[in-house]
Order: C-alpha cells, then structure tokens, then sequence
C-alpha cells in the first residue's frame, strides 16, 4: 500500500515510511514530522514565533513583527499567528521558552495587583 500510494516520492521517503511500518512506529508519524520541521528550521536559521494579538494583524504589522523579531534573534521568521480577544490588546510573542508580553491584559492584571498591595499598606481609620 505504501509503495502504491507515495510511487511519486523518492525511494528514500518510500523507504523510510516502510521502515515506521515495518517496526509498528506509525502512531508516531506527527512527532517525526515535527522533530523534522525543526531540523528543517534550525538548518535554514528560521525562528518561528507565535503570535497572539486581540485581532488578526495586518499585513503592515506581522511585517514588523518579522523584522524586530528577526533583528532580535538573528533569525528569518516564520509567525504562527493567533486571535485572543481576551487580551483586549497589544500582543504576546512566544519563542521557544521565551514569552514577550505587551497585552493590555497583562498591563491591566500587574495594576490591579499593584493597587491590591498598596491598599494592604494603608491603615482605615473610622
């Protein structure tokens, strides 16, 4: 069936599918996809960034997003780009472990805590 349905692919991919086959390893296609997309990337000196903003970019933006980005980790960027109007706005980018948070959200969560703080601080008096 593999050597049927991938006769247009190269031996090597031919081979190799029947390999995975063979040792019962095809549950674990997408796992080698990803492990081989991140060669691929690292090879390439691609970076990809996830991107999470309130509404989609514009085409203006994600091709600001790539150039600082890109200045940034000395990389070509390929953004993963995704809606979270939960972050009411700015934006959160995400690289490997490293989180860049400019939301509005986040904004807003770090002054609320800082109120909570200051008014534990203050003595009522009646």
């Amino acid at each position: 069936m593999i050597d049927a349905s991938f006769k247009d692919y190269s031996a090597i991919t031919r081979n190799f599918l029947l390999v995975i086959a063979e040792r019962s390893r095809t549950t674990m296609i997408d796992q080698i996809v990803d492990a081989y997309a991140e060669f691929a990337n690292l090879t390439a000196n691609v970076a990809t960034v996830e991107v999470s903003t309130a509404r989609p970019l514009d085409a203006d933006e994600r091709e600001r997003v790539q150039r600082v980005m890109g200045e940034k980790l000395k990389k070509m960027i390929k953004l993963n780009e995704h809606v979270n109007p939960d972050l009411i706005g700015g934006m959160v980018l995400v690289h490997n472990d490293t989180m860049w948070d400019s939301s509005l959200r986040r904004k807003l969560d770090d002054a609320i805590k800082t109120m909570e703080i200051k008014t534990h601080l203050v003595k009522w008096t009646e």
